[in-house]
């Protein structure tokens, strides 16, 4: 009742860690025999978030060209709905029975 309770031992061995050499095979796993193009698109964004920064500049450029040629088209879209809505007959008796 009195002994004291010895704390519990483990046989850990710690083996050797290199980071970079895992990075190095990690980046070029999806280049290996077998990999398709999903497979290396989703190791660039896995990637890219282990490294939280962006993957590819030329890839965020071509994004944002298709973003901005988007917003363009819909402002047009838009521009040319309105125009065709304000040259309406239904609009123009609308307005002049508000006069």
């Amino acid at each position: 009742m009195l002994k004291k309770v010895k704390n519990r031992r483990f046989d850990y061995v710690p083996r050797y860690y290199d980071p970079a050499k895992e990075e190095l095979e990690q980046r070029m796993a999806p280049y290996r025999e077998g990999a398709d193009e999903t497979d290396r698109a989703k190791a660039g964004i896995r990637t890219g978030f282990n490294r939280k920064t962006p993957i590819r500049q030329s890839d965020l450029r071509k994004g944002s060209r298709k973003a901005t040629f988007r917003l363009f088209l819909i402002i047009g879209i838009l521009v040319l709905l309105t125009y065709k809505l304000l040259e309406s007959e239904g609009i123009r008796r609308f307005l002049e029975s508000l006069e």
